[in-house]
């Protein structure tokens, strides 16, 4: 996706740098990259379903306070490794890159479209060491029944997640694995709120949102916006 081929009010979101000796990527290049922790960086850039472009925006600050959450909280003795699947602009996705890549891990990308077939790979490969899913993802895992003894850590992000669910997960991981919860607000794409989750404590109904990340307030409020 050429960026500039784009219609001019996209083109004014759209921030891009390639590295030095990529000129072949066929992708129009721009020197001025964000200089400000208040510009935005583009996200995800997709079509929604009238066929129009519509991008996920953060700002550099936002950006940097989770990979620095990411790299306090998530990098393990060894580098993430972390599957992509399905659209690589996919808030999964995107997330998953900006954890990984960001913190000097690695991304595997599986091209299947079939839940299965990729849960097949990833367990007969066992390279990957943290599954960043949504909800919906992590029930299809619990009924897929496989142990996941390779798996030190599970990022989830979507829908509350009932105990019972995380806690059947984490029997199917590596003993000493982690399952923290991302909660996500509208039109941002990385976790604002995480809690990690222990199912050794006594816990309600669902996993708790958690608390906000370093560097960010929360504001709980009503339909009035009080």
């Amino acid at each position: 996706l050429n960026p500039y081929d784009l219609k001019p009010e996209a083109q004014q979101i759209v921030h891009l740098r390639l590295p030095a000796g990529k000129e072949d990527c066929n992708v129009s290049r721009k020197e001025n990259w964000v200089t400000s922790s208040s510009e935005p960086v583009v996200m995800s850039l997709s079509k929604n379903h009238q066929g129009k472009y519509t991008a996920t925006k953060v700002n550099q600050k936002g950006l940097l306070q989770y990979v620095s959450f990411a790299k306090r909280e998530y990098v393990l003795s060894e580098s993430l490794c972390i599957p992509a699947y399905g659209a690589i602009d996919s808030d999964m996705n995107m997330t998953a890159l900006v954890a990984a890549l960001f913190t000097g891990g690695q991304v595997r990308i599986y091209q299947t479209k079939s839940i299965s077939k990729m849960l097949e790979l990833i367990i007969d490969e066992k390279m990957v060491n943290t599954m960043k899913v949504s909800t919906e993802l992590l029930c299809n895992i619990g009924s897929y029944g496989k142990q996941f003894s390779f798996i030190r850590q599970w990022i989830v992000s979507g829908s509350m997640i009932p105990t019972k669910l995380a806690t059947y997960i984490l029997d199917l991981s590596k003993e000493e694995s982690k399952l923290w919860y991302e909660y996500v607000p509208d039109s941002i794409n990385f976790g604002v709120l995480i809690h990690r989750f222990d199912k050794n404590q006594k816990n309600g109904s669902y996993v708790p949102v958690g608390k906000p990340i370093d560097g960010l307030k929360v504001y709980v409020i009503d339909h009035d916006k009080n």
